[in-house]
């Protein structure tokens, strides 16, 4: 949950698009569509299991869009404070930061001016152990962008050791050293949408 609440301060202070990602979560095709979907609109959140009647299972926290607008800042500022009104009295409940984004969205839905929120289909992401898996656009109509490792589950612990995460590792720690190093190349722009990754 700490990422909700860091994620206003980030907003105000870079006045960039952000995308908001678990850190065992893997990006396995470009983004670019779905970004430029998401241009124009406050946030961008995942609906997880709408048929169920229970909060926690309301939108995925894994994977959402924060814009830069005041109605953006204002909605993400209402997950921040419902996450730390439980984590300042000793409550990290399971799935806090999901029940925050459901609180959050249902009482900026009644404001005056409510925040433009495009919802995205839980097809962006995948979870299964193997990312051979992953459906085409050609045979569910919806391009699946990410994979989910999901470590907080035990019995996902053998993705770990899939090629797909291996090759990902392997480039995070060249990524680090090369940082270190001080030979690292950031690209940047007035276009480019920072992300934000935590636990």
């Amino acid at each position: 949950c700490s990422r909700f609440l860091h994620l206003p301060a980030l907003m105000r202070r870079y006045d960039k698009p952000i995308l908001v990602l678990d850190m065992d979560m893997l990006v396995m095709r470009r983004l670019d569509g779905l970004l430029e979907s998401l241009a124009g609109f406050d946030a961008g959140l995942i609906e997880y299991d709408r048929g169920r009647n229970d909060m926690a299972e309301h939108f995925w926290a894994s994977v959402l869009y924060a814009g830069t607008s005041p109605s953006a800042v204002s909605l993400f500022e209402d997950v921040a404070l419902y996450i730390a009104s439980f984590l300042d009295g000793g409550r990290p409940v399971w799935f806090l930061d999901q029940v925050a984004l459901f609180a959050a969205h249902a009482h900026a839905a009644r404001a005056s001016h409510p925040p433009r929120v495009r919802l995205l289909p839980g097809s962006l992401c995948h979870t299964s152990m193997n990312p051979d898996d992953i459906p085409s656009l050609e045979s569910t109509g919806a391009e699946t962008l990410f994979w989910s490792i999901t470590y907080s589950v035990p019995e996902n612990a053998a993705k770990l050791r899939s090629p797909e995460f291996t090759r990902y590792a392997q480039s995070e720690a060249v990524g680090r050293a090369e940082q270190a190093a001080g030979t690292t190349r950031v690209a940047s722009g007035p276009s480019t949408s920072a992300a934000a990754a935590g636990s």
